[in-house]
């Protein structure tokens, strides 16, 4: 039968907090992402309307499946008394880099947005 590691009071609380700063950022991205539509309201003949769909489902798909993914994984944790407070934080980048993909996607489908 295995021991089982020390519960660090420390890490359940960080982990707590960080999860919330996931949940915070996550609403972010999400009120950001639910505008993206928009960008394309100047937009002649020349957009490409099926691109800009697929970024914002992906702008709003990704960020939810990221900061559901790091809540299970840091709760999985948790239990198994391993460090935990690291999983929010990665997180909170995976919301980050799941809007930024579908933001681009949607910028791109625009001719001469930049």
């Amino acid at each position: 039968m295995s021991e089982l590691r020390p519960v660090r009071v420390w890490d359940i609380v960080l982990s707590a907090v960080l999860v919330l700063a996931l949940l915070a950022a996550t609403l972010t991205a999400l009120s950001i992402g639910i505008f993206l539509p928009m960008a394309s309201d100047g937009c002649g003949q020349g957009c490409n309307i099926g691109q800009i769909e697929v970024g914002v489902i992906l702008a709003l798909a990704l960020p939810i499946v990221a900061a559901l993914a790091a809540i299970v994984i840091t709760i999985v944790f948790l239990v198994k008394r391993r460090l935990a407070f690291w999983v929010p934080l990665a997180g909170i980048g995976g919301v980050v880099v799941g809007l930024l993909i579908g933001a681009a996607l949607v910028m791109t489908a625009i001719p001469n947005f930049f």
